[in-house]
């Protein structure tokens, strides 16, 4: 009986201290397609709407506390369009795609508000 208290006090706190290890989060935002520097601020105060799309997706970010990293798998959905036109034409083409991207990234936080990652990520397109 002895043993069996103990071991569950072991699991009790190991629970504990990984529970405190584990964050989770959202991501978004959006994206701006252009292939010239030079066009962007005349587009975007046109509206930029043949350019926009958009990203968002959920992380968790586990540590590791013996050596201070953490890894970070993500789950992010990404919705683009753009529009391409031909030089010598007035033909326009436009394409839109969406792609769900899982990225697994190893990170350390730096000077408590500094993240750097390495990593990858697997793409699979929609």
């Amino acid at each position: 009986m002895k043993k069996i208290a103990i071991l569950v006090l072991f699991l009790f706190g190991v629970i504990q201290v990984s529970q405190s290890q584990i964050q989770f989060g959202i991501k978004g935002g959006i994206n701006y397609n252009s292939d010239s520097f030079q066009e962007v601020k005349t587009d975007v105060l046109d509206g930029a709407k043949s350019k926009t799309g958009f990203h968002i997706g959920v992380l968790t970010r586990i540590k590791i506390p013996v050596i201070g990293l953490y890894v970070q798998p993500e789950l992010v959905y990404t919705s683009l369009k753009s529009e391409l036109s031909a030089k010598n034409s007035d033909e326009k083409a436009s394409y839109n795609f969406q792609k769900i991207d899982i990225p697994v990234l190893l990170g350390k936080k730096f000077l408590k508000v500094a993240h750097v990652f390495i990593g990858t990520f697997f793409s699979v397109y929609c």
